[in-house]
């Protein structure tokens, strides 16, 4: 049923639901991975009995710090794709957001202006343009792309990157001292270079 309020109607949304199944744990998970790179790292971890793979490596530090780039790297891949099917989930029935909602993303799509417009779109619709999360979120993209798409050179926008400054203190205090300089700094390196625990926790 469609509600008055977008907002509402999104926390109560089966997008919501779907998307909090999906990804709800994820930060959960990857620190759990860190850790048990750390034991890696360490030389204390063992290959289970009864796990049929082969594991031997040679510089436990090395293959345990590209590991956690590795992991950070999915880690980011994987909620960027996952917020898309939400975004997607919202056009689509049962109508669960407000037609100012879907017409915006129409618009973004319409624009060809990708996940990032898709993000702008709804952010404007709900009164959270600009705001740091919805800021967080766009880069987050970026840095995806740049990633996993090797022709993908771009640099951030400078609107983006103003933005995100203008957020610096919030950032600072929100996420357990993450500095906005220094995420932004990698996610603008060439080569592409993997967020942090810190920064890809704050992104998820």
């Amino acid at each position: 049923m469609l509600v008055d309020s977008p907002v509402l109607c999104m926390l109560e949304s089966p997008a919501r639901r779907s998307f909090k199944r999906v990804a709800g744990h994820d930060n959960h998970f990857l620190i759990t991975v860190h850790v048990g790179l750390a034991a890696a790292q360490a030389g204390t971890a063992k290959l289970p009995t009864g796990m049929r793979v082969g594991w031997d490596p040679r510089d436990c530090e090395t293959s345990a710090e590209r590991s956690r780039g590795f992991a950070n790297k999915a880690a980011l891949a994987w909620m960027v794709d996952t917020l898309e099917a939400y975004l997607d989930f919202l056009r689509v029935e049962p109508e669960f957001s407000s037609q100012e909602i879907k017409e915006s993303l129409q618009g973004a799509i319409a624009r060809e202006e990708g996940i990032a417009g898709k993000i702008r779109s709804v952010a404007k619709e709900t009164g959270l343009r600009g705001s740091p999360e919805a800021v967080l979120a766009e880069i987050g993209v970026a840095w995806r792309n740049r990633l996993v798409h090797q022709k993908a050179a771009g640099k951030l926008k400078r609107e983006l990157v103003a933005a995100a400054r203008r957020n610096a203190d919030h950032y600072l205090d929100i996420y357990q001292g993450m500095r906005i300089d220094e995420l932004i700094e990698r996610a603008d390196a060439r080569p592409a270079i993997p967020p942090t625990l810190k920064e890809v926790t704050a992104i998820i």
